[in-house]
């Protein structure tokens, strides 16, 4: 993303779990979300967290329940149906 994403950068130290966990990437990267949610959720001036995550829309659920920022009353809405 370094290089590909203009304004993105990401700690080497990142880089280095990612490319350490091979296989497991996908895995380190929702560990590697989960905490940078919590160093930042409590902090004074956050009022929310932007979460993407391109291509693997249906991970962005576990990671918010795990991350302890659903409202405890949400709903999540019913599906849209896709179009064929």
């Amino acid at each position: 993303m370094n290089e590909e994403v203009p304004g993105v950068t990401i700690p080497d130290k990142l880089v280095k779990r990612m490319e350490a966990a091979g296989d497991k990437a996908d895995e380190e990267g929702v560990q590697i979300a989960l905490e940078l949610i919590e160093a930042v959720k409590n902090k004074k001036g956050v009022n929310g967290i932007h979460l993407m995550a391109v291509g693997w829309e249906e991970i962005v659920p576990r990671i918010i329940t795990e991350a302890g920022i659903l409202p405890p009353d949400f709903k999540p809405p019913a599906p849209v149906p896709q179009k064929q």
